[in-house]
């Protein structure tokens, strides 16, 4: 047994609060808790109250068996088992005394008697229960023997005095513990057992006498079942409390559940098969290893040895570890290292191509097998699987081919290789080349980096397909990105592009993790340092934060409020280390040597490296026209500066596209600004547009920046042609999230996008994309961005694996290795139950991990026993637990739980005598505070107060953290793909567990516990569809608006009739009604539908009536809206595109795709109110 599944066995004993499978015969004192409260496995509730309508706790659990009668015809089987019982019991005399109620220092005579209880375990053996296979659905009881066994155990449990008897109760049925109080009453323990039998119990032999019943029956098989299923019945065998809560209170127990339930069953007459699961026949690969020994009833069901099976209150599921096979294991004769493939990539390149040729055996081995068992549906699923493999060799070995054509974009990619091996090296990684799947989604993009600079006839539509990466979570999917992106600038600075912005990485909303960044900062220092040293000239390659909020728009404004917002003299401290993204140096890999500065002259924001030896202080280049950078890192945090400075990446979230109808410097990525200042970088005009910061007298002021006038020393420099305009690579990561709303506005902006960057003269960017769902992809991208998709890697010959990715084993067992462990857990009992449970699961799984601390320590021989360790491997062990079992990461679904969850680990960390602490990361903490967070808990200490990190969704895409494994789910997330993203923070590089915590008052988490290794063996194919439509009623209401702008804005001024166009609406009207008005608008008009119209291309994907819809829309809106405009009245001239467009459509253009709905100020009345909206904002 690993030592993960050992700590994740002995955890089940802790959260079931007992030391011991079985209590011994006294029980276990709880004094002034209940019981129910803090045993979270196995607990069965009170008998339904019928007059109750909602959802109540399960109060039964059942196996369910597939079985057919044996030769006589017969079906028994023989039942065993254990629950716990509560008691409501006489507490300790010194807990009395410790809560008397004191009036003037003395007692007061009416005293109450504070809680107790006593936790007893009761076992049951071979009860046989015999079924005729002739009177299916005849219910069979084994009550009779399982009250036998009550029976004799209430008898030992009422010779104990301190047992509580029947008491006298008030008009509700509850017991009354109200006693009077004397010295002589209480004068020892004996004295107070009698006082309470005395005035509180109203009949001293009657004690709360538990119903449970045993029950089983035969059930034909359901016709569902289908031709798979062997058995002829179903043997359904229950375990149930009848105890009701009425009853109970009259004993002090409010909540008589059985605790850590568990029924084992042993068929000792019958067949057992099975229980097979209908399989659709793309679902062919799950037949290798298909069916369950049996289902659970409000649990699972666990096959222990042959035809026994036993019940399991915490079902638990190993996900296999997927790698990356070694180039041995796929048989390639040259590992495909950064080294390698940077001196002759051809060799690693048809090594790599000859392997894959030889998996198509296997893919033939596969559908043999399936014609041969007669299931030619899976077997034709099989075939286009195969063929979509060897498409995707194809596109592998039409980038080999143009490597080994072009000599150029051979160099390229060997440069690449060269960066990327220089970027891991600084970062002090072990690995020192690709994964193969990172190789190959490299070379099938050789063709897409080729064809920014090929002639027309040399294009074979690359740009016309998006590509959607499709593999596990923190398989280096990243990796994969920057390498391309890295080669992309290269062969982009070869071919005469020396400057522009080549690929957009965009994630939605607050998804980038710092982590993220910086990584992408080392591999585009390492190309840069690379392009210099090659002499490749032009522009440096720099980075570029451009978020929706977060980070400034503006630093060099002083228009209204931006002196406070958007003016840099006016930044706090506090506020710029805010926006320092990067903590080590990407040139020289110091580490925490990068901090904030400021050049108020150039109103920059910089990070610098402390290192005055970094390749960015002594060795960078200050450029031909003062572009270079040296003296910093190379990133650029407001809107202002990457509007200015045109970063080679631009890093930020989808609905930053939306200002593309709002600001007229976006131009500038399509190669609208000609001239550059030295200074302050990109204009669009010949005398620099941007503002120099100076400090006049006392105050800051924003000045022009006076360049390029007669006196000036510095010029502001002209600028050939922008060399194939806007962005190379649109890189969407979380493409699954971009659905419902946010996804149909952001698929008119895309194409809206598109469309801008080829009416400017270049080609449509190349789209990349990653996915945690690949259900519909096909549909998701024609929606979204009007392309055909293309997933990689294709599908492999078995369940879970590609040729890229195999399942991973023991060298020496030859068994299967772990990636995670999942369990769940679901409390029940009244209130917010779940919350309190995931506090008490963090605190005992930290008990738990200090337990082991200190027993490995001491050199616990039978800690070592049961963990399977040697006296030498001790401190290996203690190591590995003190480093990587040593913080939980609780996973919050919403802010309310996250409140609930920090007040429930309060209160139970504050009984510990351990101070622990936590920290929060949400959707409100800093990157800044994330980053530190990250560092944290990489670099403590074993003895670190900080053992706790609570987190919504900020923490489920990019955050790579080796030690965080083990992670308390919060509730099941809004979608299966989110659950697949969170849970894969654990076990990122050693095992991990994966604690769910589920709410009984939940329909759908009750269901997902019942069905707990069901869900987790399918877990991919459950994912849902993303929704999305393109077409929604009145979507093109909302974005048309902002299409327009954005034409208008960034399209029409560049026009030879545009250039008198502003922002201001006067301007447009003004043309519109000159001499080439109509010519203005009929061109305005052809690139506002073009940006939304559907391709010819994809006229059969669609529903041909939904297009004519849309396209009749489409045109009337935008003809009335120039008509409109060409007559608009003088009382509006005043007003700006947007605001005229808003009038015109009823609709401004977005601001953001996510803040849609007319926002609403709600103020505080007084102090009181306003004391209510500062815990409702916690």
């Amino acid at each position: 047994m690993s030592l993960t599944a050992a700590f994740l066995e002995e955890m089940r004993l802790r959260l079931s609060d007992k030391d011991v499978d079985v209590l011994p015969p006294e029980g276990k004192l709880y004094d002034g808790l209940e019981p129910s409260r803090v045993s979270l496995v196995g607990c069965l509730g009170a008998a339904p109250d019928p007059a109750y309508t909602g959802l109540q706790p399960p109060n039964s659990i059942g196996i369910v068996l597939l079985v057919s009668p044996d030769e006589e015809g017969c079906i028994k089987c023989e039942l065993s088992g254990q629950f716990d019982v509560v008691h409501r019991y006489t507490p300790e005399l010194r807990s009395v005394v410790e809560n008397l109620v004191l009036d003037a220092g003395s007692p007061k005579r009416a005293q109450t008697l504070p809680l107790a209880f006593k936790r007893y375990t009761v076992s049951f053996s071979s009860i046989l229960l015999d079924l005729d296979p002739r009177k299916p659905n005849e219910w069979i009881s084994g009550q009779a023997a399982i009250s036998k066994v009550l029976t004799i155990e209430q008898q030992r449990w009422l010779s104990d005095p301190r047992v509580m008897r029947r008491c006298h109760t008030n008009g509700n049925g509850n017991a009354r513990f109200g006693f009077n109080w004397s010295d002589t009453a209480v004068a020892d323990q004996a004295s107070l057992n009698r006082t309470v039998l005395e005035q509180i119990a109203s009949d001293r032999t009657a004690i709360l006498n538990y119903t449970v019943n045993l029950r089983a029956r035969l059930r034909p098989t359901p016709s569902a079942f289908g031709t798979n299923a062997h058995g002829s019945f179903l043997l359904e065998v229950f375990l149930e409390n009848q105890t009701t809560t009425e009853y109970a209170r009259a004993f002090g127990v409010d909540s008589p559940y059985l605790l850590d339930a568990r029924l084992v069953t042993r068929l000792v007459a019958g067949q057992n098969y099975k229980v097979p699961h209908r399989l659709q026949p793309e679902e062919y690969r799950y037949r290798d290893d298909d069916g369950l020994p049996g289902y659970g009833i409000s649990c699972a069901v666990v096959e222990v040895a042959e035809k026994l099976f036993m019940t399991d209150g915490m079902p638990t599921s190993a996900q296999p570890r997927v790698d990356a096979p070694s180039p041995a294991e796929v048989g390639m004769d040259y590992a495909p290292s950064y080294e390698m493939l940077a001196r002759d990539p051809l060799l690693v390149c048809d090594s790599f191509l000859r392997t894959q040729e030889r998996y198509l055996d296997e893919w033939a081995l596969r559908i043999n097998t399936l014609e041969s068992a007669g299931l030619m549906a899976d077997r034709d699923v099989a075939i286009a699987d195969r063929l979509a493999f060897q498409e995707e060799t194809s596109r592998i070995r039409d980038g080999v081919e143009l490597l080994r054509n072009h000599d150029d974009l051979r160099r390229c990619f060997q440069w690449m290789n060269e960066a990327m091996g220089a970027a891991i090296k600084v970062q002090g990684k072990r690995f020192t080349g690709w994964h193969l799947f990172q190789l190959g989604f490299i070379l099938s993009q050789i063709r897409s980096i080729y064809e920014r600079h090929a002639t027309s006839a040399e294009i074979r539509g690359s740009m016309e397909t998006a590509d959607v990466l499709w593999f596990a979570t923190g398989g280096g999917k990243t990796e994969a990105y920057l390498g391309i992106i890295s080669m992309a600038l290269l062969y982009g600075r070869l071919k005469g592009r020396d400057f522009g912005t080549t690929a957009w990485l965009r994630f939605p909303l607050r998804m980038l993790s710092v982590q993220q960044f910086q990584r992408l900062s080392y591999v585009l220092a390492q190309t840069n340092m690379l392009r210099q040293r090659e002499r490749l000239g032009g522009w440096p390659f720099t980075i570029g934060y451009y978020t929706g909020e977060g980070t400034p728009n503006r630093v060099s404004s002083t228009y209204g409020e931006d002196v406070q917002k958007g003016f840099l003299p006016s930044f706090s401290d506090e506020r710029l280390k805010s926006y320092q993204f990067i903590s080590d140096c990407p040139y020289c890999g110091t580490a925490g040597s990068i901090s904030i500065a400021t050049d108020m002259a150039r109103a920059r924001i910089k990070h610098v490296c402390g290192n005055s030896q970094c390749w960015s202080n002594s060795a960078a280049e200050p450029g031909e026209h003062g572009q270079g950078i040296q003296g910093e890192i190379g990133i650029y945090v407001s809107d202002e500066e990457c509007y200015r400075y045109l970063p080679s990446v631009l890093v930020g979230t989808v609905d930053k596209l939306a200002v593309i109808g709002h600001n007229q410097r976006f131009v500038n990525f399509f190669g609208g600004a000609r001239f550059f200042c030295p200074e302050h970088g990109f204009s669009q005009k010949s005398k620099c547009q941007h503002r120099r910061i100076e400090r006049r007298a006392d105050k800051w002021e924003a000045l022009d920046c006076g360049n390029n006038t007669r006196t000036s020393i510095v010029r502001v420099v002209p600028l050939p042609a922008m060399k194939d305009p806007g962005f190379s690579l649109l890189v969407q990561d979380e493409l699954h999230l971009l659905r419902e709303s946010l996804g149909n506005f952001d698929a008119h902006y895309e194409t809206l996008l598109s469309t801008l960057q080829i009416s400017h003269g270049g080609r449509a960017p190349k789209v990349l994309s990653a996915t945690a769902t690949i259900k519909d992809f096909e549909d998701h991208i024609h929606h979204l961005y009007l392309l055909n998709a293309a997933r990689f890697p294709a599908p492999g010959v078995n369940q879970g694996e590609s040729f890229y990715a195999r399942k991973a084993k023991d060298q020496e067992t030859g068994s299967p290795l772990i990636r995670r462990w999942f369990a769940g857990i679901l409390p029940i009992g009244r209130g917010r139950v779940a919350m309190k449970a995931v506090a008490e699961a963090s605190s005992r799984f930290l008990d738990q991990v200090d337990d082991w601390r200190a027993r490995l320590a001491s050199g616990d021989a039978q800690l070592l026993q049961a963990i399977g360790l040697t006296a030498s491997q001790t401190q290996d062990a203690l190591r590995y637990i003190e480093k990587n079992l040593n913080t939980d990461l609780v996973y919050a679904n919403s802010k309310r739980s996250i409140t609930e969850i920090m007040r429930y680990m309060e209160e139970v960390n504050g009984k510990s005598t351990v101070e622990r602490k936590a920290r929060l990361l949400d959707g409100e903490t800093r990157l800044d505070m994330i980053l530190d967070a990250i560092r944290h808990v990489e670099t403590k200490h074993a003895d670190d107060t900080c053992r706790h990190i609570i987190a919504t969704s900020v923490v489920s895409h990019g955050v790579d953290i080796a030690e965080l494994n083990f992670m308390i789910v919060a509730g099941w997330p809004k979608s299966t793909a989110e659950y697949i993203q969170a849970s894969a923070r654990s076990g990122r590089v050693h095992p991990g567990i994966v604690l769910c915590v589920l709410s009984s008052h939940q329909l759908f988490e009750s269901g997902v516990f019942m069905n707990f290794g069901d869900y987790h063996t399918f877990l991919d194919r459950l994912v849902d569809s993303v929704p999305i439509n393109r077409f929604a009623p009145n979507i093109i209401d909302r974005t048309l608006p902002g299409v327009m702008s954005a034409v208008l804005l960034n399209w029409a001024p560049q026009q030879k009739w545009g250039g008198d166009l502003s922002h201001r609406v006067n301007d447009l009207v003004a043309l519109l009604r000159s001499d080439i008005g109509k010519v203005a608008a009929a061109e305005i008009k052809n690139v506002v539908i073009n940006a939304l119209r559907i391709p010819a291309a994809l006229n059969n994907t669609f529903d041909s009536r939904v297009i004519a819809g849309f396209d009749a829309a489409l045109h009337s809106r935008v003809e009335n809206a120039l008509f409109e405009l060409g007559r608009w009245p003088g009382s509006k001239n005043d007003q700006t595109l947007g605001e005229a467009l808003g009038d015109i459509f009823g609709y401004a253009p977005f601001r953001s795709f996510r803040d849609i709905e007319n926002q609403i100020l709600i103020k505080p009345v007084n102090s009181s109110a306003d004391q209510v909206f500062m815990a409702l904002a916690r």
